[in-house]
This record gives C-alpha cells, sequence and structure tokens, in this order.
C-alpha cells in the first residue's frame, strides 16, 4: 500500500521496488477512509507513507494501523522530513524512514522489514502453539487431579461401608482416622483441579478444611481459624495438611475429657519466604512426661516424619492447655 498524492512519486518508488526484484502489486490512497478500506481488503506485505499529504499524512495512517492490529511494516518517505520528525515517527511506531531524493536503499529496506515481519509472525505463532499446549496440559492435569480425588473419595467410601462391618471399637477408631488421612488427601487434588494458581495450593484454605474435617460434631468444642492466603507446593500442602489433622484430631481426643468445653485455635501466617503454623487448645495439657519414640502415638510418630520431610523445626509447649508451632519454608528446594 502506497499513502502518497503525487502520481510520479507513486511511480518512481514502484519502478525502484521492481528494479529491486519485487513484483509489485500496489494500491495508492490519499486519505484515512481509502486506507481503511485497503485494510479490509488485503493483506499488505509493507506500507509506504508520505510524511505530509493535505488531508492525511503518515502520523495520522501509522495510527490507523496501530489501531487495526495488523503488523505490517511502516516506511516514511517523504522530501521535507526532518530528523526530530524522523526521530517522532520511529518512536510512535515506523520501522524506517528515507528521503525522497535518497531512495538508493528503499529496496534493501523493504527487505529487511518483510524479512524481520515473517520472524515476528513466526514468533507469535509459536508463542500461540506454546499456549495453547500449556492450555491443554493444564487441562489434563486437572482431569488428572480430578479423577485422582474421586478415586480417593471411592476409598473412603469402601472404608464406611467396612467399618459398618466393624464392631470392635478400637478398630473402627483406626478406620476412621485413616479415612481422615486420606481425605486431607483428596482435598489437595480437589483444589488442583478447580483452582488456577499453576499447580500450587492455597495452604490457608486447605488447612482450614483439615481443621473443619477433624472436629468431632459431638464435642462441644470449637474451631478459631486465623489464616492467610499463602501459595505452596503440592509436596508442601499434602505434609502439612496431614500434620494440622493429626494434631486437631489428638488436642480433640485428649484435650477436652469427660466433656468438658473448649477451643481449638489455628493459625497461619508467612513472611520472607517462611511461614508459621500454629495449633493451640485450652483444654487439660499434654502430657510431655511420656518417653520419646515409642510412647508416642502414631499419629504423633507420623508428624514428626513429616516434619522431618519439609526440613521444618516444630515443637509442642504446655501449661494451660497446649500448644504446638511449626515453622517451615513455604518454597522449599
Amino acid at each position: 500500500m502506497h499513502i502518497e498524492d503525487s502520481e510520479s512519486d507513486a511511480a518512481l518508488v514502484l519502478r525502484l521496488l521492481e528494479k529491486a526484484g519485487y513484483e509489485v502489486h500496489a494500491t495508492r490512497v490519499e486519505t484515512g477512509a481509502e486506507m481503511r478500506h485497503a485494510l479490509s481488503i488485503c493483506a499488505w506485505d509493507v506500507i509506504i507513507a508520505d510524511y505530509y499529504l493535505p488531508e492525511f499524512g503518515a502520523p495520522a495512517a501509522l495510527r490507523m494501523l496501530q489501531e487495526s492490529g495488523h503488523d505490517i511494516p511502516f516506511l516514511v518517505v517523504s522530501g521535507v522530513i526532518g530528523e526530530e520528525v524522523a526521530v517522532s515517527m520511529m518512536k510512535a511506531g515506523a520501522h524506517d524512514y528515507l528521503i525522497k531524493g535518497a531512495l538508493a536503499r528503499l529496496g534493501p529496506a523493504v527487505e529487511r522489514e518483510i524479512r524481520d515481519a515473517h520472524v515476528r509472525w513466526e514468533r507469535r505463532q509459536a508463542e500461540e502453539e506454546l499456549r495453547r499446549t500449556l492450555a491443554m496440559k493444564d487441562t489434563l492435569l486437572k482431569e488428572i487431579h480430578h479423577r485422582v480425588k474421586n478415586n480417593l473419595q471411592m476409598v473412603c467410601s469402601l472404608m464406611r461401608l467396612q467399618l459398618n462391618a466393624i464392631g470392635d471399637a478400637g478398630l473402627r477408631e483406626l478406620f476412621a482416622r485413616a479415612e481422615k488421612r486420606i481425605l486431607c488427601l483428596a482435598d489437595v487434588h480437589n483444589q488442583l483441579c478447580h483452582n488456577d494458581h499453576g499447580g500450587r495450593i492455597d495452604l490457608a484454605e486447605h488447612v482450614r478444611s483439615v481443621a473443619a474435617g477433624a472436629m468431632d460434631p459431638e464435642i462441644a468444642i470449637s474451631l478459631d481459624l486465623h489464616t492467610t492466603p499463602l501459595l505452596v507446593p503440592m509436596d508442601t500442602a499434602i505434609p502439612c495438611g496431614l500434620i494440622v489433622n493429626e494434631v486437631v484430631t489428638n488436642a480433640v481426643r485428649h484435650a477436652f475429657p469427660g466433656g468438658r468445653r473448649g477451643t481449638i485455635s489455628l493459625s497461619l501466617s508467612s513472611a520472607d519466604g517462611h511461614a508459621v503454623l500454629s495449633i493451640r487448645d485450652d483444654g487439660v495439657g499434654f502430657d510431655q512426661t511420656r518417653p520419646q519414640g515409642a510412647g508416642k502415638s502414631l499419629g504423633l510418630r507420623l508428624v514428626d516424619l513429616l516434619v522431618k520431610q519439609l526440613h521444618a523445626t516444630a515443637g509442642f509447649e504446655t501449661g494451660e492447655g497446649t500448644r504446638w508451632e511449626m515453622q517451615f519454608r513455604t518454597n522449599p528446594r
């Protein structure tokens, strides 16, 4: 496309391009309406624009091209353009400028800009293909997490059916606790198949869900939650969720004997790449006189193993109630 009001100048540009080896099919326009129509009917290889026309000009033409969304090389050719005007046009988005009295480099300039435009087109195609591939991968991963969640929930349903056939109270308790651990895993996969956090888990949402699931509705214990959103990898979310399940379950079972009322408080905060997870109850206190290791329940031994897996530091404090706290990195390497 040639934006030019002089037939002789347009003919000169045409001859120079043909001399450079191009087979030229050109349309000359002089107004904005003509340019808009030309853009709508053809995919142009290059636009060559005179800087000033009585009713139009290169600045307005460049703006129209940019508004159209087309990536077409835009070259300014003028007999009166000064260096300051040329620089302003280049800053505005023109690809090159030439003086009408020195058009020897018109052919090489057109060749270079058409080549660069093709490179940009190939880059956009590659980026679009990458976006499609990533979107497909994300969809497939969400489908996998959805199926894993459903399978884990099915395992829990089978365990409940088996539980109904068990008369031994101790064995029933073991089945119930195992079911809660599996539901912790299911909650992680449920988040991953519904959120858009790039494979990361909102740990605050996860621990709130796990803590609520660990409560016993038949016991008059309230749950107090203070958490701030924190995105972590799945490898961090899973052990944290299991830890919360074990510690809260332990408090529900042992901190409030004889139907005692009370509160279990959970807090999660983070700063500078580190997080603090704290669980506190106002119950009777934790018996720390028991020997380490063998004296601990399976749940507390599991907590110790998971803390080591996170390379975290954790411990109990007892007095008026019990407080358990863990400090860990939010992005472990």
